[in-house]
Order: structure tokens, then C-alpha cells, then sequence
């Protein structure tokens, strides 16, 4: 038993309580217990000093003794992400992580403005996010992200923010961070930015900031009522050739914006775009598609009938070059994307 590395609990849904024994599992380096619903931490965790990895992701109301997680000073990477976000009474987790001299990789998600200022003041936390979710964070109006401290984030969530009105990028220079030599080059502040996911912020007016997630794949935005435009208009305006923006984009879904007109002014060329969905964007008249965009990846539109029907296209050639990828959906039907 002592010479176990790995042990994975994910998804034991009947496991309550911490199981006996493992404290004594002194050279066990990975530990998941995920989906599963323990309740407290035992502080004879502590006695895992080799422990480099803790997953905690979608474990709710989850207790963490204080000092726990500090006293693992070999932790490298550590998940507790969709389900026990951090509050304003659970800010001191964010400084045993910071002080544990090995964490390179995190993934948290937050519903108190208070602890994500904790988090965005750390320049050391930052720059180990992996995945970061907002939830319910309700006195959040601007979110504010660094483009040097955030740049290795994957994936960013955002649900139920209902006074979040602008979600903007602070470009840093050089004697603003600690290191210089980390400067992005070719201004790719996001390159790892995978996966955007922003649900229920119904302030928000548009994500124009998205133009710097230069790899972004999957792209989801509903029920956020106020959004216009997902890309500014401005953006782009002074010049006719396609703007590299999207070029890894396999999926967009876009559901319950009533006005919502425009996801770009322009057209987009869309070279991986597979799978586009849209629910009840009733003035959502064009697509910002030409004769080549997606011409060699897409496999379906999926949109309320009436809704296509009233798209305005720049020539009927277009039109039915892409008329063959279109799926009906209703506006009744769960928003939902299918390969």
C-alpha cells in the first residue's frame, strides 16, 4: 500500500467521508476525488509530503482545514474548479497556495469580487490559472484581465455576473511585470485561451477583448440580453480584408440574445469552424461569411427556421453554398451541439 502513486476517486458519488488509510499512503503523488462528495479534508493529509497533485473539481461545500494545503509543499498543481467556488470568507486558501514554491498549474472558480481581487492582485497565481469561473459574482461591473499575467488560462466561465457590464484586457509592458523576458510576442496575449463559456451577464454589450484569444476553439454565449455585437464595430472598420480573428474557432453557440445583430461587421474567414448554433437571436441578420469562409471544415448551422430564412446574404450564391449545412431547431429546444 505505501507504494502507491496514483489514486483516483473521481465520480464516487457515495463516497461521504475521507477514506481511512490513505494518510498513510506517504508516497502517493496523485490524488482525485472529484464528483465525489466528501464533505471535510482531514488534516492527516498532511502527512501526503509527496503529494504534486490535488483534484477537488466539482465537490461541493467542500471543508479545507486552515494550513492544510500550504504544509504540501511538493503540490504542483491543484483543481478545485465547478462547484466550490472561493467566497470572501475563503480568501486565506489563496494565500497557502501562493505560498507553496512548486504550484504551477491551478484551476478555481470564484462568486465574491472580493477573492478574485485576491487572485488578480497575485502576479504568481495568475500566471499558474488554468481554468477560472465566475459565478454569481454580483458585485463584479468591470473585469479587468491582465495580458501577461493570465497568459497560460485555457478556460474562462462566466455565469450569473448580473451587474457585469465590460470584460476588458490590460496590455502590460515591459517594467509592469516582474519578468520581461516573458513578453508575448506577435501581441498573442491569449494563445492558450481555449474555451470561453459566458452565460447569464445580462450587461454585457459585447466581447470585443476576444480578438486577443488568438487559439480560441469553443466559443459559447446565452441569455445575455444586452448584447449588440460579439465584436465591436469599430474593430477592423479601416480595412476590407478579412481579419484574422477566429482562425481556430470550432464552435460558436449564441442563444436568448433578443438583440443581438452582429457577431462581426465584416466577413471572417473561419478556417476550423465545424459547428455553428443559434436560438432565438431573432435580429441576427447576417453572417459574417463569405464564398471561402469555413469552406473546408463546416458540418452545420443549427437555427430556428424562420431565423434563417430572413439571413441577408451579399449574393444568393452564398446562400446556398451554405444552405446544405443548415439543421432546424426550435426555439423550445435545449441549446445543444452535436458533432
Amino acid at each position: 500500500m505505501p507504494l502507491i502513486k496514483v489514486l483516483n476517486l473521481s465520480a464516487t458519488h457515495r463516497l461521504t467521508e475521507f477514506p481511512a488509510g490513505i494518510e498513510r499512503l506517504i508516497n502517493l503523488e496523485y490524488l482525485n476525488l472529484s464528483m465525489t462528495c466528501i464533505k471535510q479534508l482531514p488534516t492527516e493529509i498532511m502527512n501526503l509530503a509527496k503529494l504534486r497533485c490535488l483534484l477537488l473539481d466539482s465537490v461541493h461545500s467542500l471543508i479545507i482545514p486552515p494550513n492544510l494545503i500550504s504544509s504540501l509543499s511538493w503540490l504542483q498543481l491543484f483543481s478545485m474548479y465547478d462547484g466550490n467556488a472561493l467566497s470572501t470568507y475563503r480568501q486565506a486558501l489563496l494565500g497557502e497556495l501562493e505560498s507553496i514554491e512548486l504550484l504551477n498549474e491551478l484551476s478555481l472558480s470564484f462568486r465574491s469580487v472580493e477573492a478574485l481581487n485576491r487572485l488578480l492582485s497575485s502576479y504568481k497565481l495568475q500566471r499558474c490559472m488554468r481554468r477560472l469561473s465566475l459565478n454569481d459574482c454580483r458585485k463584479l461591473f468591470c473585469l479587468e484581465l491582465s495580458s501577461l499575467s493570465l497568459s497560460y488560462l485555457e478556460t474562462l466561465c462566466l455565469f450569473n455576473c448580473l451587474q457585469l457590464e465590460d470584460v476588458r484586457v490590460n496590455i502590460e509592458r515591459a517594467y509592469d511585470i516582474p519578468n520581461p523576458e516573458l513578453i508575448l510576442r506577435n501581441k498573442q496575449y491569449f494563445g492558450k485561451l481555449r474555451d470561453v463559456k459566458i452565460w447569464s451577464c445580462p450587461k454585457l454589450q459585447n466581447l470585443t477583448w476576444l480578438v486577443h484569444a488568438t487559439g480560441l476553439e469553443s466559443l459559447s454565449i446565452q441569455s445575455c440580453e444586452s448584447m449588440k455585437e460579439v465584436i465591436s464595430h469599430d474593430y477592423g472598420a479601416s480595412t476590407s480584408e478579412h481579419v484574422r480573428v477566429f482562425t481556430r474557432l470550432t464552435t460558436i453557440v449564441l442563444g436568448g440574445m433578443p438583440l443581438l445583430e452582429s457577431i462581426y461587421q465584416g466577413t471572417l474567414l473561419f478556417p476550423a469552424l465545424e459547428v455553428l448554433c443559434v436560438i432565438n437571436c431573432p435580429k441576427l441578420g447576417r453572417l459574417p461569411f463569405d464564398a471561402n469562409s469555413a469552406a473546408k471544415t463546416l458540418k452545420k448551422i443549427e437555427g430556428d427556421v424562420n431565423w434563417w430564412y430572413g439571413l441577408q446574404w451579399e449574393h444568393e450564391t452564398i446562400e446556398l453554398t451554405f444552405f446544405k449545412y443548415f439543421s432546424p431547431q426550435y426555439l423550445a429546444d435545449a441549446i445543444h451541439v452535436s458533432g
